[in-house]
């Protein structure tokens, strides 16, 4: 019999796994395990793959992957936690460097070993990174870095120096930009530590690992008082039973006759969106005791009457684009939930620009996304609760959460003020807008979209989606959340929402 003989390479390494996965499993088993697989499934393996690396193995809770440089490796890591940051789990990740040894079925080394310490000690949500690494990726990478000193390691002679990326990086658990931008997924829950929720050096290599993760015009009244928002918030959570209603027969509308006025429900084609016109007005904008980016809460006027989808955009209506040969060509998996009136999902931003397209040509109407400030008064529909509907979220008024893991057919829940359904949960919904952590201090009169950087900005979404979960007590489903992604992201729970001009 031939002796097998290993491989021995220098590499980079990078070690994870879901913090306190146990502790979520046995709170949430079907949750949980949910979780993780869409983020395995739909950040995780093509993330890994579109930075040239190979995942060496999944072990339960987390993986290995290798990379063929360290700054292919750190770059990968950085992408894929602003990617993660969406997802109802949040990773903590550590890249090292050092001999590894190949047997052809596994890897070993001390370099995979000091990993497993660097995402141990990293904060979740967060990137630490060896001292090796840092000197290598320290002038190449555009990240600010934290010096953390130098640590003894388990089973490591030496002491080594310790970094993390500082923007991912916080003393309570949760980086800073993640609490002021609302892409967390989850907070630190009464001190139990739950959380919600990578070319230049040619011989190096990454093991990707993740580690602890925890759980994932009309101004009717003022904002509300601190008094009421902390009563809000000690409501917020409904448990209600396991019931849906029964999704309607949508019937198309009439193709519009005579002048749009509000209320006026109507269809510029048979294949195209219903639409139903909302009126001009004012709104505050934004929440008093949400996060850093929702304040300050502020006056917007809507200056003009305009048309809302009714609807999030269906299948039925997103599959009529590319059987007409718009959108690309591109027909969006529906992961087996069905397709038809359940809402396209799947749609990046760039995507949903290319169905807007088509409706402009088809219709020769001006078809446009929601600005960030549009949808949060239309989805508001004249109320200044947390909630289009009141001070409590109901699991019967929308789709989230571990209610019914997966989206739910348009139209299935009654409909806002303003007669637009689902405006909370089922999907994010993609808006105009360029992501702006500050946007409401440095535009706080606009109701036109921000654009800032918009050649390489991150685009907003807003409205929450079936797979965010309330149990860890962190509310994305309140109507003034707001999330980022880059243009070109598919996930499952990404959809879109069309506008349209009248005048």
């Amino acid at each position: 019999m031939a002796e097998k003989t290993s491989d021995i390479r220098l590499a980079a390494i990078l070690a994870a796994d879901v913090a306190q996965y146990t502790r979520l499993v046995e709170a949430d088993t079907l949750g949980t395990v949910s979780a993780w697989t869409t983020a395995r499934d739909e950040q995780i393996e093509p993330g890994v793959a579109r930075h040239n690396g190979t995942i060496v193995k999944f072990t339960g809770d987390g993986f290995l992957a290798e990379f063929p440089t360290v700054q292919t490796a750190v770059e990968c890591a950085i992408e894929l936690q602003d990617e993660l940051a969406i997802n109802p789990l949040m990773f903590r990740m550590g890249v090292s460097m050092g001999d590894i040894v190949d047997d052809g079925r596994d890897i070993h080394g001390e370099g995979i070993n000091i990993a497993a310490r660097l995402e141990a000690i990293a904060t979740p949500g967060g990137i630490c990174i060896s001292g090796d690494v840092y000197n290598l990726v320290r002038n190449r990478i555009d990240e600010e870095f934290e010096d953390l000193g130098q640590h003894k390691i388990k089973h490591v002679s030496m002491k080594i120096a310790i970094y993390a990326i500082k923007r991912f990086n916080a003393p309570n658990g949760i980086s800073e930009e993640r609490q002021t931008n609302s892409e967390q997924v989850a907070r630190i829950r009464e001190g139990s530590n739950w959380f919600k929720p990578w070319q230049a050096w040619s011989a190096g290599l990454l093991i990707l690992a993740f580690a602890s993760i925890g759980m994932f015009g009309f101004q009717s009244q003022p904002p509300p008082s601190e008094e009421t928002a902390a009563n809000e918030r000690r409501n917020t959570q409904s448990m209600q039973p396991n019931i849906m209603p029964t999704p309607p027969t949508l019937k198309p509308a009439v193709i519009p006759k005579g002048p749009l006025i509000p209320g006026k429900s109507f269809q510029d084609c048979d294949i195209c969106p219903v639409m139903f016109v909302v009126p001009a007005g004012n709104f505050m904008m934004g929440w008093k005791v949400g996060d850093a980016d929702e304040k300050p809460v502020h006056e917007v006027t809507i200056p003009n009457n305009f048309a809302v989808g009714k609807y999030e955009v269906t299948f039925r209506e997103w599959d009529a684009c590319v059987a007409s040969g718009g959108c690309g060509a591109y027909r969006p998996d529906d992961k087996g939930w069905g397709r038809l009136t359940r809402p396209a999902i799947n749609v990046s931003w760039t995507d949903a620009q290319d169905y807007i397209t088509w409706l402009r040509d088809r219709t020769g109407k001006k078809y446009r996304l929601l600005t960030e400030a549009e949808w949060e008064y239309a989805a508001r529909g004249g109320s200044s609760s947390k909630y289009p509907w009141g001070v409590t979220l109901d699991a019967g008024k929308a789709n989230y959460g571990r209610y019914r893991n997966r989206t739910v057919p348009v139209g299935t829940y009654e409909a806002n003020a303003f007669g637009l359904h689902d405006v909370i949960g089922n999907v994010w919904e993609w808006v105009a807008d360029c992501y702006s952590k500050s946007a409401y201090k440095s535009h706080a009169a606009y109701p036109a979209p921000v654009l800032d950087n918009q050649a390489t900005c991150r685009r907003v979404l807003r409205g929450g989606a079936w797979n965010v979960d309330m149990s860890d007590g962190y509310d994305l489903l309140r109507t003034s959340i707001r999330e980022k992604a880059k243009r070109k992201g598919r996930y499952s729970f990404f959809g879109v929402r069309v506008a349209r001009d009248i005048n």
